[in-house]
């Protein structure tokens, strides 16, 4: 079972616990566990709380960049919580701290994530619009008066018989045979106590 990390998903935001400095763990396998089980679930972010530990040893740091590479997005990023003085310098030595927020505690970090809701608005430069310039109003000449036309009437001379046209009916169309209606089966939708269970069984495993 693995022990030196933790996961849970409080609306719909998943935090990553770590309980000690080093986590050894077959990264690839566990990282191909997450990714499947994340597949049809709904992430909006993703918290790396580090409030039990004083220290990140480097295949700790290894595994932070692996899961900010494999499932950090602009809709769904990364914060840190609960790093004291010695973490917050080796994170800004390695290079962390460019990558993500921090804050002081997890709840602090869940009203950052819920309230952008993890999505990235572009910036847009607004120009102000200038006045089109005007042209000048143009003077025209007096039109001369026109003559009256006068019209002549044309009798019309009254339409001549057609004669009336068969039109063939067409044959019925081909009677179609019913097909036999196939059953489709829906895949049972993943709710939150079914991510959970799963996460529970993904580190009973390791």
């Amino acid at each position: 079972m693995l022990n030196e990390i933790s996961c849970e998903i409080e609306q719909e935001i998943c935090v990553f616990h770590f309980m000690e400095d080093k986590v050894s763990v077959d990264t690839g396998v566990f990282i191909d566990k997450l990714k499947e089980l994340f597949a049809n679930y709904p992430i909006r972010g993703y918290i790396l709380d580090m409030e039990k530990i004083n220290f990140l040893p480097s295949m700790t740091i290894g595994f932070i960049f692996l899961l900010m590479r494999e499932f950090g997005k602009p809709e769904s990023p990364f914060v840190i919580t609960g790093v004291n003085d010695m973490l917050g310098k080796v994170i800004t030595m390695v290079g962390i701290s460019k990558l993500c927020r921090q804050f002081p505690g997890v709840e602090e970090g869940l009203k950052h994530l819920s309230g952008q809701g993890g999505s990235f608005v572009p910036k847009i430069n607004i120009k102000a619009e200038q006045p089109e310039p005007v042209a000048p109003a143009k003077v025209e000449a007096p039109v001369p008066p026109v003559k009256p036309e006068i019209k002549q009437e044309v009798k019309a001379e009254p339409p001549k018989p057609q004669k009336p046209i068969s039109i063939p009916t067409p044959p019925p169309p081909p009677k179609q045979q019913s097909q036999p209606v196939r059953e489709t089966t829906e895949e049972p939708e993943q709710t939150l106590e079914s991510i959970q269970e799963e996460l529970k069984n993904i580190f009973k495993g390791f």
